[in-house]
């Protein structure tokens, strides 16, 4: 313990140190700041920056420099050895059949490269299973679909299971590829030979190593640190990573303690997490008379890497009888959901996805409306979410208020756990009776 604690009392000051450092290169270098922190970055706003970039024609004067360096990346010779600038198209959100959108569609002289980009929503019933169904069809001389997500994350079981996707695809035809860099050995899930080492942010570093032109490698360069920042969870500075590299290596000692706490931390947070998501759904007013006694509850705390989740339905909103029969709550809900793990966490009305009547999707759009009236502005809607919104920046991100969490888990209660539970139950009283009207219960 003495070793311990002199550990952090020398370290904590020459951490402040950098950061008193960091605020004055701030007030002339605002390094920081990010020109994307002020454009759209939800799924639709990223898939229109990727797909530009890959379009020889795009605005950036690049030409093809940009697509060729992807293909390399993802080592699909077959498209780059026939790469003809003339002959390339890049669609955004492109139509197939039954309705489904493809987020980037890139016709390369007769190949196709397909990009699903999934930065913070989940998958729709049987979509990758589709896709894949759709490029096989259409008769390309070859194809390769993309899965991008945060961190190597693979497609759920609804949309693609394991099983099915050699039936389906092979692992040259279908890939993975994470948004930043991950540890591709942690996840154990099957799906290692469709994962790929080359991330989207290794391939704007290689945009951007290979552009000349000043103003596009700056937004390059931002693009790059966003999807760093964002995707990656790197929240330590140059300057305190400098600070923390000269005391770990002063002596052995240091370094002996460091090696310790790095090892024990992945244990404590997920430890915090669980408990805090527990103290939360204990907290959940779930006998309240302002809900309806049919109102069902759920939860689910994944871990660090996969996504936790709360929610309530009522019997009678609208919901799949397919999905009915594989037993899954594929009902309208209103959902507390993280991105991944217990970060980007985000709250809204997830309704049933699928082919809708002409009646039923009046109705859609009769709900959304209703609750952008009721509950303000959404997040770009998509099938799946017709309204929702991110949790304040305060509590949305859990990784750096473990203490506060913890104390909050010995206590039962406190600030962050009302946060939760009474911005749950705001928009609960306001949207139960928004889809009763439209969904009928």
């Amino acid at each position: 313990m003495q070793d311990y604690q002199r550990f952090f009392d020398g370290l904590a000051p020459r951490l402040e140190t950098a950061r008193m450092l960091e605020r004055e290169l701030d007030t002339q270098l605002a390094r920081r700041f990010n020109a994307l922190d002020y454009l759209r970055t939800d799924e639709l706003g990223l898939s229109r920056i990727v797909a530009d970039l890959l379009n020889p024609h795009g605005n950036h004067g690049q030409g093809a420099a940009f697509l060729k360096l992807l293909l390399e990346g993802l080592q699909y010779s077959a498209a780059s050895e026939h790469l003809d600038h003339a002959s390339v198209e890049v669609e955004v959100e492109k139509t197939i059949k039954d309705d489904r959108r493809l987020d980037i569609c890139v016709g390369i002289g007769g190949h196709c490269l397909a990009i699903e980009n999934k930065p913070y929503a989940g998958d729709q019933q049987d979509q990758i299973k589709d896709y894949l169904g759709w490029l096989k069809g259409q008769r390309f001389k070859s194809s390769k679909l993309i899965y991008l997500s945060p961190k190597g994350e693979p497609p759920s079981q609804e949309s693609i299971e394991l099983v099915h996707l050699g039936a389906e695809s092979d692992a040259d035809s279908f890939k993975i590829m994470p948004y930043h860099e991950v540890d591709r050995n942690a996840w154990g899930d099957g799906f290692d030979d469709y994962r790929l080492d080359y991330t989207l942010t290794e391939w704007l570093a290689d945009c951007r190593k290979n552009c000349d032109v000043d103003r596009l490698r700056w937004f390059l360069r931002e693009a790059e640190t966003f999807c760093t920042r964002t995707f990656g969870g790197h929240t330590v500075t140059k300057n305190e990573s400098s600070a923390l590299r000269d005391f770990v290596l002063t002596d052995q000692k240091n370094w002996d303690v460091a090696l310790t706490v790095s090892s024990a931390l992945p244990e404590i947070e997920e430890e915090v997490y669980r408990c805090f998501i527990e103290v939360v759904w204990k907290t959940w007013p779930k006998e309240s008379s302002m809900y309806p006694s049919d109102i069902s509850y759920y939860s689910a705390y994944a871990s660090p890497r996969r996504k936790s989740y709360m929610g309530m339905y009522r019997t009678g909103w609208q919901s799949s009888k397919e999905w009915k029969s594989r037993g899954y709550i594929q009902c309208t809900q209103l959902r507390l959901e993280a991105v991944s793990g217990v970060n980007d966490w985000y709250i809204g009305v997830c309704s049933t996805r699928g082919e809708l009547t002409d009646r039923e999707q009046k109705g859609r759009q009769k709900l959304i409306a209703a609750l952008r009236e009721a509950l303000g502005a959404s997040e770009s809607e998509t099938e799946e979410w017709p309204w929702w919104q991110w949790i304040e920046d305060e509590y949305r991100n859990w990784d750096t208020l473990i203490p506060a969490l913890h104390q909050e888990c010995k206590e039962g209660t406190g600030n962050i756990t009302d946060y939760f539970v009474e911005k749950f139950a705001a928009i609960a009283k306001a949207a139960i009776p928004i889809i009763d009207e439209y969904e009928g219960a």
